[in-house]
């Protein structure tokens, strides 16, 4: 056995007091250890619950422990993964046996029907159903041929509407359904218009949104000629869509998907989401920019109403007068004002190529700029147009060190599958032209790649596991990791870093010092900014010996949370963000599974936080109005001073710069007096510094102070309103 100490390495005597580790059964010498006697005396007993071990065994330990809950957490993984594979296996068993049950046909009548169905389906494709037509019902019921050609006539003139370019002269008409004389008052009949071409017929369901915009015809709809069995599924879906809506989800439609209705989210565009997205920011933790495309926004939505004030936005509406379009298009920026950002000029573009919607900002950090671009690229764009505006966008004034990101909807699927055409060649132009890197690979649902990410930095792109909306299937969300740019805070300074904490103070001995104090020492010559300064003076005094003091803390990373985030909100998102850290760092489906219900669990709690907020807000209107305008204060307004800014052809980046700047420009609605004389010391002197008052008796300041709110908080000068208010007659 080796008598030679694990700590110290020095050969242990016979006689020396040394124990041995109970994990590798090594000698320690006692004093090695630091054990007292009695210390001693409990490992040594026969029956002990307390093991001794060393720094290596300990160390060893402390790893098994990390592997052995690495183990837990994998065997909860598979138990939970085999349950579910035998539930799933449970259920399919049951819908095949019941099938097998209730289903005695034949394999070949329901082969047959599959082909009927399938060939009802095809005959189908070429006609068009029209809702809404009115039907004459003076004319008799014999007399089918005039009214036949009165609806051809009536149908001929929709569709010209429609497709003003469309040869309809060929086309053949039919009232679905038995007319009725007795019943005039029921819903024309569909007509079913037989076609020559099935393009055709989704040529005019694309441009049936005219009609909208017409009086004569607002109430004419188009649709596909669909068979019982698909009307049957559409109804089955739809109710599923009221079951769902009942629920509680929004922003929910049916659209058809490979000719099957479907369920699915209106992710595009913001108005119809406004609240659900400022809910969502508000939770993010450590997001410093926030790029979208197709924001649907115009002017009368302000910045605001979807971001909080944590940002700063930047956004290009679409122009939808000029594009003769009532909705679409449009991309935001969104920078935490923890960076210093300006705009980047790129209004020029907007005139080469309307259709393309851009938007820039210049982002400012330690080592050097950084150009962030978040472009839109419509797919009907022609190759001139994206070729004109990638070769304008490369003209754009970047200095050597500067680090570009480019990012946005370019809707060329083929430039990442490597396929050669107008688009993508452009495209690698442009790339080589500015030496930048495609760091995107995150493929939709059809496995495509819609959304670019260029850049000469390093950066990382991934998909995200925190989603403002529900995802496109076109576009998933993006999470991008830039790490050459390092922010600035820009927390203006405070020359206070204290305050006094009037919450805890003496009151006793604060209202009793102030009582006996005596105030004759103001009473003296001097100029009021100095009489005043002895009367904070003394203040001060009293308050240090009466009221403890606090820091203010002036951490940029402090969460400025809406009103309607309760305790419980909050804790939900902090369990939220550490589980999926432990998702991050051991990449289990068991935390994913965990992260995926805590999320969720945040967005139902706030949800309902902020439909109670609001309704208690509607209901208490009346009684109430204070909590109304601070809640439209909140949504209208901003009152933080920019951390980046333009005055005189200066870029101003520095906080007392930018305060110098804005007194500058508001100099001139005021007049400095160069005179420093005592107060009223001469008819001269008190002529310019006079203010008017006709009559101010000390029964008026009473007024006036008793009408102070009981609040404990400061003002400026650091004295609440409650002490003016309880000290109304010392004070006077």
């Amino acid at each position: 056995m080796n008598n030679i100490c694990l700590n110290c390495g020095i050969v242990c005597k016979a006689n020396a007091h040394t124990i041995t580790c109970d994990g590798c059964q090594g000698i320690l010498h006692i004093a090695c250890v630091g054990l007292s006697e009695n210390d001693v005396k409990i490992t040594r007993a026969k029956s002990r619950s307390i093991k001794v071990v060393c720094y290596t065994c300990n160390n060893n330990m402390a790893q098994y422990k990390d592997f052995k809950t690495l183990i837990s957490s994998l065997q909860i993984e598979f138990t939970t993964a085999i349950e579910k594979l035998k539930e799933d296996f449970d259920t399919q068993l049951a819908t095949l046996r019941s099938a097998l049950h209730e289903d005695q046909r034949s394999p070949s009548n329901q082969f047959e029907e599959i082909v009927n169905e399938v060939m009802e389906r095809q005959n189908r494709k070429q006609n068009l159903i029209i809702f809404g037509v009115e039907e004459q019902p003076q004319i008799s019921t014999n007399n089918n041929n005039q009214r036949s050609a009165i609806d051809k006539s009536a149908v001929e003139n929709i569709l010209q509407l429609v497709r003003p370019d469309a040869d309809v002269s060929g086309i053949k008409i039919q009232r679905l359904g038995r007319f009725s004389q007795q019943n005039p008052g029921n819903k024309p009949r569909p007509i079913r218009v037989i076609l020559n071409d099935e393009l055709e017929v989704q040529k005019f369901i694309r441009n049936a949104k005219v009609l909208k915009s017409n009086v004569n015809y607002n109430n004419i709809t188009l649709s596909f000629d669909r068979t019982p069995k698909q009307n049957a599924s559409y109804r089955q879906v739809k109710e599923q869509l009221g079951i769902r809506i009942s629920n509680g989800e929004t922003n929910l439609r049916i659209k058809y998907i490979n000719g099957s209705p479907k369920i699915v989210s209106n992710v595009r565009g913001l108005r119809s989401k406004i609240s659900n997205f400022y809910n969502s920011v508000s939770e993010l933790i450590n997001v410093d920019i926030i790029a979208l495309t197709e924001t649907w926004l115009a002017s009368d939505i302000s910045n605001t109403e979807f971001l909080p004030h944590d940002f700063v936005v930047y956004r290009k509406d679409r122009d939808l007068q000029a594009m003769g379009v009532s909705r679409g298009g449009g991309v935001l920026l969104g920078i935490n004002n923890t960076l210093k950002s300006s705009a980047l000029d790129l209004s020029y573009l907007g005139d080469i190529v309307p259709t393309i919607d851009v938007v820039g900002v210049k982002l400012l950090s330690v080592k050097q700029e950084l150009i962030l671009i978040v472009l839109y690229v419509p797919p009907q764009v022609s190759v001139h147009e994206f070729q004109l505006f990638l070769e304008a966008l490369s003209r754009i004034d970047i200095q050597e060190n500067n680090k570009i990101l480019i990012c946005g909807d370019f809707n060329i699927p083929d430039f990442t599958l490597g396929k050669i055409n107008q688009f993508t060649l452009s495209l690698n132009n442009f790339q080589s032209f500015l030496n930048l890197e495609q760091h995107n690979n995150v493929q939709n649902k059809y496995h495509h790649i819609l959304d670019l990410v260029f850049s000469n930095i390093e950066c990382k792109v991934e998909a995200s596991d925190f989603n403002f909306v529900d995802d496109d299937v076109h576009h998933p969300s993006l999470c991008i990791v830039i790490k050459s740019v390092i922010p600035l805070d820009q927390s203006f300074p405070i020359n206070n870093l204290e305050q006094y904490d009037f919450r805890k103070a003496n009151f006793p001995v604060l209202y009793d010092m102030l009582y006996s104090c005596n105030w004759d020492f103001l009473d003296t010559d001097g100029s009021v900014d100095e009489i005043c300064s002895l009367f904070y003076a003394k203040l001060h005094e009293i308050f240090d010996l009466a009221v403890p003091k606090f820091k203010i803390k002036l951490s940029t990373n402090r969460r400025q949370y809406p009103p309607w985030f309760n305790q419980e909100i909050r804790n939900a998102i902090r369990t939220k963000y550490s589980l999926h850290k432990l998702y991050k760092k051991y990449k289990t489906a068991h935390y994913y599974n965990l992260f995926k219900f805590h999320r969720s669990k945040c967005k139902v709690l706030i949800q309902n936080a902020y439909r109670m907020y609001m309704r208690k807000i509607e209901n208490n209107i009346s009684i109430d109005p204070k909590s109304f305008w601070m809640f439209l204060h909140n949504k209208k307004g901003s009152t933080r001073i920019p951390g980046l800014m333009r005055y005189d052809d200066r870029e101003l980046s520095c906080p007392q710069a930018i305060v110098n700047a804005f007194a500058h420009h508001f100099s001139n609605v005021y007049i400095k007096s160069d005179c420093l004389a005592p107060f009223c010391t001469t008819n001269e002197t008190a002529a310019q510094l006079s203010v008017t008052i006709t009559s101010l008796s000390e029964k008026d300041i009473l007024l006036a102070l008793k009408n102070c709110k009981n609040t404990f908080t400061s003002g400026p000068d650091g004295i609440p309103s409650f002490l003016l208010k309880d000290c109304a007659y010392i004070s006077l």
